[in-house]
């Protein structure tokens, strides 16, 4: 196999990956975009009621929830993030490497790496 064609495979795989992590993101968006205003009615509720009253005690559990998912929703599509990210400079640092040249670098160079707080870039494969 021709350089040429290793490289527009592993660009196809680097492809898919930047859809299934701009997927993660956007899974992350909708989630926040249903779940914040869910959680702020229901701490508005909470707050408006007597605080042993039962609709109180269920607002209260319903925002509860809310976070909860919110807080979970966060943690597992930031992982997922991070290791599409250590694959996708992976995968640049590779083609970067066949091609003799730096072909792929916005990753590497530019990329957050995670929806919480940004990876260390030493500790990941570096384009060449």
């Amino acid at each position: 196999m021709e350089n040429k064609d290793r490289i527009a495979v592993l660009v196809t795989e680097y492809n898919m990956l930047r859809a299934e992590r701009l997927a993660a993101q956007a899974y992350v968006i909708q989630g926040c975009s249903i779940g914040v205003p869910l959680f702020a009615v229901s701490i508005a509720f909470f707050l408006s009621q007597d605080r042993w009253q039962i609709s109180s005690i269920g607002a209260g559990a319903a925002a509860s929830a809310i976070l909860g998912t919110l807080v979970v929703l966060l943690i597992v599509s930031d992982r997922k993030i991070r290791t599409f990210t250590r694959q996708l400079r992976a995968l640049e640092s590779r083609v970067n490497q066949i091609a003799n040249e730096r072909l792929l670098t916005w990753e590497t160079d530019y990329g957050w790496g995670s929806l919480i707080w940004p990876i260390n870039k030493q500790r990941l494969p570096q384009s060449q």
